[in-house]
């Protein structure tokens, strides 16, 4: 499977190596950024002072040679009601066909865990193919831990509805109930490869401003003076002085740096990487001003501006809170009306003090050193063109749990006859409150209710069972009479029915509902009322003629599919009751 959108697939890249390099020496982000360290044409894309710290897949990923073990040959498909009615017809002389629809909702689960640290999260979606269990959508990221293993889950919930007609001999009743058949797994375990191709965004953060002062040819120039020679350049530096850093200026191998009225030089310091976020403010800055966003500290003097032995220290900071803070200044020195340049110093207080012939001048007047550059940035890289196959595969191991139900069936139970005390019952239910399922206001005796909320289905329930978990129990026997696929949450009907031809007794069921249904939406005139007869056979005749069909009066499979009522039928088992009219309908 392959990711093909630009995917976020992140690599932690926490690079600290030292004690703990042994325990994290195998994590994928740091092998990948260390093998791609270890490759001298990509240590040559690293800008100078600038480290990788993440990788960002922008390509594909290839999930490769996925294997499940202890897999076997098929999975138990469990049903769940999720609906159940009860058809009743007390009438002694008709038949019933009540109408009505079933319909619930389930939720299907599936959990994906990892068993070494490959955390499952938001980051890039792909969908795997379970096994007889179906298509779910999972999100990887990269980011590897040894020590802790992680678990993702997913959810949908499912709605399943059907539509029925159903046939009820008199003096009978029979239950329908709407099932899903559930295909679930536990804890099966899987592994398979990870491998990573193509574009990759490659983040590197700036490791600091300051550098070794052997890195002197990567200093920032801060401004040039006078010599006899001619100019030279006044790199910017700091040294360490008295609890803090100070900003100066490289002089002759030297930071000079002023403290006291002195211009103090130090052997030992640090330069100021030359960054492009770098720049000397054009405006003139005095009385202690600065851009106090983005200028460059190099150093704080807190006790200098606010005694740290005072009560009110904290105070004191928050209140000035540039007050300590040494900016990184240039300041104009003049010595007998002669330009000496610009010359970079510190911030202190309200003016800029630089130093010069080995003492400290200060200056009402200066500019600031501002820093606006982004402290993260990036560019792109084929792996392929750094890393071998092997460095770019990752094995990935878990276990996998779920279900999934993409069916749901109709199911009519047996039919059993009703006593005299039910039919009461019910009829006197329905003569306090329009309770009936029926499209049409029953007759006299022809009773259509939710078996739930019936006292006469009270009184069959078992003693000490709730009307809830009675519903949720299996499928009662009987047969299915339609199929309904459920396909990104929704339902497609598909009837099922058996061959149905004139017999003697009369064929009759659900199936003969659908049949007279289907050639009454199409023209003929027929009485729905579920037996197979004379009138039924005729329409049926007359409709095959219609179509190009052998006009024999037998419903089959060419039929059936001529009338909509599903490609590929499969026949019914013929254990629905069959018995002749008492009157003769014409059917």
């Amino acid at each position: 499977m392959r990711l093909r959108e630009a995917a976020a697939i992140v690599f932690a890249a926490a690079m600290a190596f030292g004690a703990s390099s042994a325990a994290t020496a195998e994590e994928a982000s740091e092998r990948l950024l260390s093998d791609l360290m270890a490759n001298p044409a990509f240590s040559r894309l690293v800008p100078a002072n600038r480290s990788p710290a993440r990788l960002a897949v922008v390509g594909d990923m290839d999930i490769k040679n996925w294997r499940y073990e202890r897999l076997s040959a098929s999975v138990p498909k469990v049903p769940r009601a999720l609906d159940t009615y009860t058809v009743q017809n007390c009438d002694s002389q008709s038949s019933l066909v009540a109408k009505g629809t079933l319909s619930g909702a389930r939720t299907q689960t599936a959990s994906l865990t990892t068993s070494r640290g490959w955390e499952v999260g938001a980051a890039v979606k792909f969908e795997i193919g379970f096994p007889l269990v179906g298509k779910t959508e999972w999100t990887f990221t990269g980011t590897y831990n040894e020590s802790r293993a992680t678990t993702d889950a997913q959810s949908q919930t499912i709605g399943a509805e059907h539509g029925y007609d159903s046939a009820a001999l008199p003096r009978t009743e029979h239950d329908l109930q709407l099932v899903v058949l559930e295909e679930s797994v536990e804890g099966l375990p899987y592994n398979f490869d990870l491998v990573i191709s193509g574009p990759v965004r490659v983040y590197h953060d700036l490791t600091s401003l300051w550098l070794p002062k052997s890195r002197l040819s990567d200093a920032f120039i801060g401004s040039d003076e006078p010599t006899d020679a001619g100019r030279r350049d006044l790199p910017v530096c700091r040294a360490w002085h008295r609890g803090t850093y100070h900003p100066g200026k490289v002089v002759s191998g030297f930071c000079n740096i002023t403290w006291g009225g002195e211009e103090i030089r130090k052997s030992q310091y640090q330069v100021l990487f030359n960054s492009s976020g770098l720049k000397i403010s054009d405006k003139v800055y005095s009385g202690g001003d600065t851009d106090k966003d983005n200028g460059l500290i190099a150093g704080e003097e807190s006790s200098r501006a606010c005694n740290a032995g005072r009560a009110d220290y904290q105070d004191c900071l928050e209140e000035n809170p540039q007050q300590g803070k040494l900016y990184v200044c240039f300041a104009k020195h003049m010595v007998l009306l002669s330009d000496k340049g610009w010359h970079p110093g510190k911030l202190v207080r309200r003016d800029c003090m630089i130093g010069y012939g080995g003492g400290e001048w200060q200056k009402g007047e200066y500019k600031i050193l501002t820093y606006d550059g982004d402290p993260e940035q990036s560019f792109v890289i084929n792996l392929e063109d750094y890393l071998t196959l092997e460095q770019r595969t990752f094995q990935i191991e878990g276990k996998f749990s779920g279900s999934y139900a993409g069916k749901a069936k109709l199911i009519r139970g047996d039919s059993r006859p009703v006593d005299a005390q039910s039919c009461d019952a019910v009829a006197a239910l329905n003569a306090s409150s329009d309770s009936g399922n029926a499209d049409t206001s029953p007759k006299s005796g022809q009773i259509v209710y939710q078996s739930a909320s019936t006292a006469a289905s009270r009184q069959r329930q078992p003693s000490g069972e709730s009307s809830a978990a009675m519903e949720s129990r299996p499928a009662v026997a009987g047969v299915v009479i339609a199929e309904t696929v459920i396909e990104d949450g929704i339902s497609k009907q598909r009837p099922i029915i058996r061959e149905l031809r004139l017999e003697s007794p009369r064929m009759f069921g659900d199936d003969v509902v659908a049949v007279q249904k289907a050639l009454i939406e199409r023209g003929y005139r027929l009485q729905l009322d579920g037996f197979y007869g004379d009138a039924t056979e005729r329409a049926v005749r007359r409709f095959q003629q219609a179509n190009g069909i052998a006009a024999d009066g037998v419903v089959g499979g060419n039929t059936g599919y001529w009338l909509g009522l599903a490609p590929g039928t499969a026949p019914l088992p013929h254990n629905l009751p069959r018995a002749s009219p008492t009157t003769d309908t014409g059917a």
